[in-house]
Protein backbone atom coordinates (compact mmCIF):
# COMPACT_ATOMS: atom_id res chain seq x y z
CA UNK A 1 0.00 0.00 0.00
CA UNK A 2 1.40 3.23 -1.12
CA UNK A 3 2.20 5.61 1.84
CA UNK A 4 1.40 9.12 1.42
CA UNK A 5 3.88 10.97 4.01
CA UNK A 6 3.60 14.90 4.51
CA UNK A 7 6.58 16.83 5.63
CA UNK A 8 4.62 20.06 6.18
CA UNK A 9 4.89 21.13 10.01
CA UNK A 10 1.41 22.90 11.21
CA UNK A 11 1.43 26.21 11.31
CA UNK A 12 1.42 26.94 15.37
CA UNK A 13 4.11 24.15 16.55
CA UNK A 14 3.47 24.55 20.30
CA UNK A 15 5.97 23.84 23.03
CA UNK A 16 5.00 21.66 26.31
CA UNK A 17 4.06 24.29 29.10
CA UNK A 18 6.81 26.08 30.74
CA UNK A 19 7.23 28.20 33.63
CA UNK A 20 8.43 31.65 33.35
CA UNK A 21 12.02 30.53 35.28
CA UNK A 22 12.62 27.97 32.36
CA UNK A 23 11.36 29.23 29.30
CA UNK A 24 11.81 26.01 26.47
CA UNK A 25 13.53 28.33 23.81
CA UNK A 26 14.69 25.05 21.82
CA UNK A 27 13.50 24.69 18.13
CA UNK A 28 11.30 21.70 17.73
CA UNK A 29 11.89 19.30 15.42
CA UNK A 30 9.68 17.27 13.10
CA UNK A 31 9.80 13.91 13.79
CA UNK A 32 12.36 12.03 11.89
CA UNK A 33 9.95 9.50 9.73
CA UNK A 34 11.25 6.73 8.05
CA UNK A 35 13.16 5.96 4.64
CA UNK A 36 14.47 8.51 1.99
CA UNK A 37 11.31 11.17 3.17
CA UNK A 38 12.68 11.03 6.92
CA UNK A 39 16.56 10.96 5.32
CA UNK A 40 15.65 14.41 3.03
CA UNK A 41 13.91 15.73 6.29
CA UNK A 42 16.76 15.39 8.51
CA UNK A 43 18.99 16.79 5.72
CA UNK A 44 17.17 19.80 5.51
CA UNK A 45 16.56 21.05 8.62
CA UNK A 46 20.38 20.61 8.88
CA UNK A 47 20.99 22.64 6.93
CA UNK A 48 18.36 25.51 7.12
CA UNK A 49 18.96 28.89 8.57
CA UNK A 50 17.52 28.64 11.92
CA UNK A 51 13.81 27.27 13.34
CA UNK A 52 12.19 25.80 9.45
CA UNK A 53 9.18 24.47 8.20
CA UNK A 54 9.53 21.97 5.61
CA UNK A 55 7.22 21.76 3.08
CA UNK A 56 7.82 19.17 0.13
CA UNK A 57 6.37 19.02 -3.18
CA UNK A 58 3.14 16.93 -3.37
CA UNK A 59 4.21 14.45 -5.88
CA UNK A 60 7.71 14.29 -5.06
CA UNK A 61 6.77 13.23 -1.21
CA UNK A 62 4.65 10.18 -2.69
CA UNK A 63 7.98 9.88 -4.61
CA UNK A 64 10.21 9.18 -2.06
CA UNK A 65 8.02 7.55 0.38
CA UNK A 66 7.93 4.74 -1.73
CA UNK A 67 11.76 5.53 -3.04
CA UNK A 68 14.00 2.27 -2.63
CA UNK A 69 16.92 3.77 0.16
CA UNK A 70 19.03 0.68 -1.09
CA UNK A 71 19.24 1.69 -4.53
CA UNK A 72 18.88 5.51 -4.41
CA UNK A 73 20.75 8.31 -2.20
CA UNK A 74 20.01 11.92 -1.82
CA UNK A 75 22.76 14.32 -3.25
CA UNK A 76 23.70 17.71 -3.91
CA UNK A 77 21.08 19.63 -1.93
CA UNK A 78 20.79 22.76 -3.43
CA UNK A 79 19.06 25.87 -0.92
CA UNK A 80 18.04 29.18 -3.10
CA UNK A 81 20.00 32.25 -2.44
CA UNK A 82 17.31 33.50 0.37
CA UNK A 83 16.88 30.49 2.06
CA UNK A 84 12.92 29.63 0.63
CA UNK A 85 13.39 26.72 -1.32
CA UNK A 86 15.81 23.97 -2.22
CA UNK A 87 16.32 21.23 -4.56
CA UNK A 88 17.82 18.01 -4.09
CA UNK A 89 19.29 15.35 -6.37
CA UNK A 90 17.86 11.44 -5.89
CA UNK A 91 20.20 9.63 -7.51
CA UNK A 92 19.63 5.84 -8.42
CA UNK A 93 22.90 3.57 -7.57
CA UNK A 94 23.70 0.44 -10.34
CA UNK A 95 26.53 -1.82 -11.48
CA UNK A 96 27.01 0.77 -13.83
CA UNK A 97 27.32 4.65 -13.63
CA UNK A 98 24.62 6.42 -11.28
CA UNK A 99 22.20 8.75 -12.95
CA UNK A 100 19.86 11.14 -11.23
CA UNK A 101 16.09 9.61 -11.15
CA UNK A 102 14.26 12.31 -9.97
CA UNK A 103 15.03 16.09 -8.74
CA UNK A 104 13.21 16.75 -5.11
CA UNK A 105 11.76 20.30 -4.73
CA UNK A 106 10.53 21.82 -1.31
CA UNK A 107 9.94 25.04 0.32
CA UNK A 108 11.35 26.09 4.21
CA UNK A 109 9.38 28.81 6.15
CA UNK A 110 11.15 30.40 9.01
CA UNK A 111 9.68 30.02 12.60
CA UNK A 112 9.41 32.82 15.09
CA UNK A 113 9.50 32.25 19.05
CA UNK A 114 6.46 34.66 20.25
CA UNK A 115 4.02 34.42 23.14
CA UNK A 116 0.63 33.36 22.30
CA UNK A 117 -2.41 32.85 25.01
CA UNK A 118 -3.03 29.73 26.26
CA UNK A 119 -7.22 30.44 26.68
CA UNK A 120 -9.55 33.04 25.53
CA UNK A 121 -8.90 36.37 27.07
CA UNK A 122 -11.88 39.11 27.44
CA UNK A 123 -11.43 42.62 27.50
CA UNK A 124 -11.28 43.73 31.12
CA UNK A 125 -8.97 40.70 32.09
CA UNK A 126 -5.01 41.72 32.98
CA UNK A 127 -3.02 38.74 31.33
CA UNK A 128 -0.68 37.40 33.45
CA UNK A 129 2.26 35.06 32.57
CA UNK A 130 -0.40 31.78 33.45
CA UNK A 131 -2.73 32.99 30.39
CA UNK A 132 0.65 32.85 27.92
CA UNK A 133 3.43 30.49 27.03
CA UNK A 134 5.99 30.99 23.78
CA UNK A 135 5.69 28.67 21.18
CA UNK A 136 7.10 28.77 17.50
CA UNK A 137 4.63 29.87 14.87
CA UNK A 138 5.16 30.34 11.14
CA UNK A 139 6.65 33.47 10.41
CA UNK A 140 4.59 34.35 7.81
CA UNK A 141 1.70 34.86 9.64
CA UNK A 142 3.09 37.10 12.93
CA UNK A 143 2.11 40.61 12.11
CA UNK A 144 5.02 43.21 12.21
CA UNK A 145 3.87 44.60 15.65
CA UNK A 146 3.32 41.21 17.41
CA UNK A 147 4.58 40.73 21.16
CA UNK A 148 8.06 39.03 21.03
CA UNK A 149 8.28 38.28 25.04
CA UNK A 150 6.36 37.46 27.84
CA UNK A 151 7.38 40.48 29.80
CA UNK A 152 5.55 42.98 27.03
CA UNK A 153 2.23 41.09 27.30
CA UNK A 154 2.24 40.65 31.18
CA UNK A 155 -0.30 43.03 32.88
CA UNK A 156 -1.54 44.54 30.04
CA UNK A 157 -5.81 43.62 28.89
CA UNK A 158 -7.11 43.12 25.34
CA UNK A 159 -9.12 45.75 23.35
CA UNK A 160 -11.37 43.09 21.80
CA UNK A 161 -11.62 39.13 22.71
CA UNK A 162 -8.67 37.00 21.83
CA UNK A 163 -9.06 33.82 21.03
CA UNK A 164 -6.88 30.56 22.19
CA UNK A 165 -3.14 29.96 20.49
CA UNK A 166 -3.57 33.27 19.03
CA UNK A 167 0.04 35.73 18.36
CA UNK A 168 -0.60 39.00 20.73
CA UNK A 169 -0.39 42.13 19.03
CA UNK A 170 0.64 45.75 20.16
CA UNK A 171 -2.05 46.84 18.44
CA UNK A 172 -5.06 44.48 20.30
CA UNK A 173 -3.36 45.34 24.13
CA UNK A 174 -3.72 48.32 25.76
CA UNK A 175 -2.47 49.27 29.62
CA UNK A 176 -5.73 49.06 31.84
CA UNK A 177 -7.17 51.82 33.16
CA UNK A 178 -5.89 53.37 36.74
CA UNK A 179 -8.29 56.05 36.71
CA UNK A 180 -11.55 56.13 35.75
CA UNK A 181 -13.59 59.41 34.19
CA UNK A 182 -15.38 60.99 37.85
CA UNK A 183 -12.47 59.24 39.76
CA UNK A 184 -11.25 62.16 42.44
CA UNK A 185 -7.61 61.69 42.11
CA UNK A 186 -4.60 63.32 44.02
CA UNK A 187 -2.68 65.36 42.02
CA UNK A 188 0.67 66.78 42.33
CA UNK A 189 1.80 70.07 41.41
CA UNK A 190 5.82 70.44 40.41
CA UNK A 191 7.22 73.64 39.75
CA UNK A 192 10.50 75.43 40.63
CA UNK A 193 11.42 72.93 43.77
CA UNK A 194 7.52 73.63 45.04
CA UNK A 195 5.35 70.71 45.31
CA UNK A 196 1.91 70.79 45.99
CA UNK A 197 -1.51 67.78 46.52
CA UNK A 198 -4.65 68.75 46.06
CA UNK A 199 -7.81 66.36 44.99
CA UNK A 200 -9.27 66.93 41.22
CA UNK A 201 -11.54 65.17 39.09
CA UNK A 202 -10.61 63.08 36.64
CA UNK A 203 -12.45 64.19 33.04
CA UNK A 204 -11.08 61.18 30.88
CA UNK A 205 -9.91 57.79 32.11
CA UNK A 206 -6.41 56.92 32.14
CA UNK A 207 -3.48 53.92 32.30
CA UNK A 208 -0.20 54.59 33.91
CA UNK A 209 2.11 57.12 31.64
CA UNK A 210 -1.47 58.69 29.99
CA UNK A 211 -1.87 62.47 29.64
CA UNK A 212 -5.82 62.95 30.97
CA UNK A 213 -7.73 66.06 31.50
CA UNK A 214 -8.88 67.01 35.14
CA UNK A 215 -10.67 69.69 37.00
CA UNK A 216 -10.00 71.92 39.93
CA UNK A 217 -13.17 72.48 41.93
CA UNK A 218 -11.87 75.38 43.59
CA UNK A 219 -11.56 77.37 40.13
CA UNK A 220 -13.61 74.51 38.17
CA UNK A 221 -10.74 74.79 34.94
CA UNK A 222 -9.43 71.67 33.42
CA UNK A 223 -5.85 71.12 33.01
CA UNK A 224 -3.88 68.54 32.28
CA UNK A 225 -2.09 65.61 33.93
CA UNK A 226 0.06 62.64 33.35
CA UNK A 227 -1.36 59.11 35.53
CA UNK A 228 1.58 58.17 37.72
CA UNK A 229 -0.56 55.48 39.64
CA UNK A 230 -4.27 54.21 40.83
CA UNK A 231 -5.84 57.61 41.56
CA UNK A 232 -2.51 59.60 41.39
CA UNK A 233 -1.54 62.30 38.80
CA UNK A 234 1.07 64.90 37.83
CA UNK A 235 0.69 68.30 37.05
CA UNK A 236 4.05 69.84 35.24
Amino acid sequence: MRRFLSVLLPALLMLETMTVSAVAADCPRPSEGEGMLGDLRRMVTARAAGCVVVDVVPGDAIWLADADSGRHVLSNLSVSTDGSTFAVAVVERGSGASRVARVVRGRMSQLQLVPVSLRRVMPGERLSYDDLRMAYVDARIVPPNAITTLGEAEGLEPRWPVPPNAVLTRAQLKAPLVIDRGDVVTAEYRANNIELTTKVVALDGGARGQVIRVRNPSSNKAIQGRVTDVGRVIID
